[in-house]
């Protein structure tokens, strides 16, 4: 046995809302529909615009990080290669006339290239009392597949033959 109530629900005035005859008098493109439900196509295209303006940004943001990420690994690798290479060309294990090279298997991809000249100090009587007895060494340690480089310049005692 079904009971029914006589008494409806008192449905809002349609002119308090903007409405007549189930016309938009506000803005007259948007007409009350009696659809039941789902998105439109309008609906669904913005919606995978804003997806894809968040997934791009999010790869930028990933891509930044790992680029950033290789730099501070180069930053800290770098200086203390170029240390240790000075202190064997400074040790006589390898020659400091313009040579070249690479760190092996311990660091592969890095790679060295010292030069060395004279000192140049200016005229001043102080500084000329060093001219000729310092040698300039500059030493540069790269990684080949980057655009990262470190140069270290150190003021060594020239030889004595």
């Amino acid at each position: 046995m079904l009971f029914r109530c006589p008494i409806r629900p008192k449905q809002p005035s349609l002119k308090v809302m903007g409405m007549q005859n189930g016309k938009n008098l506000l803005w007259p493109a948007f007409q009350a529909s009696t659809r039941m439900g789902g998105f439109t196509l309008l609906e669904v295209l913005i919606a995978m615009a804003l997806i894809a303006i968040g997934l791009v940004s999010l790869f930028g943001l990933q891509s930044s990080s790992l680029s950033r990420a290789m730099e501070a690994k180069f930053n800290n690798i770098a200086p203390l290669l170029a240390s240790a290479k000075l202190a064997e060309a400074e040790d006589g294990e390898i020659s400091m006339a313009g040579e070249n090279g690479d760190f092996g298997d311990d660091y592969p991809g890095y790679t060295w290239h010292i030069l060395v000249e004279d000192a140049q100090f200016p005229e001043r009587k102080p500084a000329a009392i060093l001219r000729g007895r310092l040698q300039r060494v500059k030493l540069t340690v790269s990684q080949n597949d980057t655009k990262f480089f470190y140069t270290l310049t150190a003021y060594v005692p020239r030889k004595q033959q």
